[in-house]
């Protein structure tokens, strides 16, 4: 069964990006309905042995999610218990994924009742006297012999698990990004996903550079890249402005169109949240970038 869910996972998140709770309602198995989230943090179907499912719930879009700051020292995501008791029945179902190597699926709020689900996941110790577990998140693929976990990750190891983590946590910044701007870009308006990014205004790996939606931008890739370039920059008043050598060229209508004709506009797509908006501040700094630049 955990193997069906995942498949169906996989296909829903293709299909619709991240999956709010009405549609996480429609997963069958054996023609029966499965619930996968209750108002628990962690989840197990009635019978079940193991965790099925935990859950980590959306957070205000000027606040950094919770995972930023859990990762322990060997590089694994942490998960809280419910509350303080180890021997609640959630948490031991939770631990019983150790033993058992049986993998589960994390489902991480994007948006109030939506969820961008992660898996598998492999429970790998126990912490009782933090109240939390260290879990291993994997990218995606059939598991070839199910209740078979991967071996743990050695030393050889830990950098593939960062950057596994590292791009899992990416994902979660792209999809609230884009849910703030409504799946637009914020220059153009384009509303094909497939070439929409959630730009950091300043970069993650910069002091200030949280994964928060205020320091976001939803950019088309021609967008994004430019601004990356330092080609375009945004006022803190969301102003567009573009490189005055860029004005001076002579090119084909991608030029005059995509960035020639936009110097001078606002921003045409900005959050509705007040919280989620772009912050004048870090728009500030990364605009006299710009200015340098030129």
């Amino acid at each position: 069964m955990r193997l069906a869910l995942m498949e169906w996972l996989a296909e829903q998140v293709r299909i619709h990006g991240p999956l709010d709770s009405a549609r996480l309602q429609t997963f069958t198995y054996g023609g029966e309905p499965v619930r996968l989230v209750d108002q628990h943090g962690i989840w197990a179907p009635r019978g079940f042995h193991c965790a099925l499912t935990i859950r980590t719930t959306f957070t205000p879009p000027n606040r950094v999610p919770p995972y930023v700051d859990r990762e322990g020292e060997d590089g694994l995501d942490v998960y809280k218990y419910e509350r303080t008791d180890p021997n609640l029945a959630n948490n031991r179902k939770l631990r019983a994924c150790i033993d058992t190597g049986l993998p589960l699926v994390w489902l991480r709020g994007v948006a109030k009742g939506i969820y961008l689900p992660d898996f598998p996941v492999y429970v790998r110790e126990d912490h009782p006297g933090n109240l939390e577990v260290a879990v291993e998140v994997r990218y995606w693929q059939p598991l070839p012999i199910l209740g078979e976990a991967p071996a743990e990750p050695g030393p050889e190891r830990r950098w593939g698990v960062a950057l596994t983590r590292t791009r899992l946590h990416q994902r979660v910044f792209h999809e609230r990004v884009l849910h703030a701007y409504e799946g637009s870009c914020s220059i153009c308006r384009l509303r094909h996903r497939e070439l929409l990014d959630a730009a950091h205004i300043i970069p993650d790996s910069e002091s200030g550079g949280d994964p928060i939606v205020p320091n976001g931008l939803t950019l088309c890739k021609l967008h994004h890249a430019a601004f990356d370039a330092n080609l375009l920059g945004i006022s803190p008043d969301y102003r567009v402005r573009v490189r005055e050598e860029i004005l001076r060229e002579e090119d084909g209508p991608m030029l005059l169109h995509g960035l020639k004709e936009i110097h001078g506009s606002k921003l045409a797509v900005v959050p509705r949240e007040r919280r989620a908006k772009p912050d004048p501040e870090r728009l500030d700094q990364r605009f006299q970038r710009f200015l340098a630049s030129a």
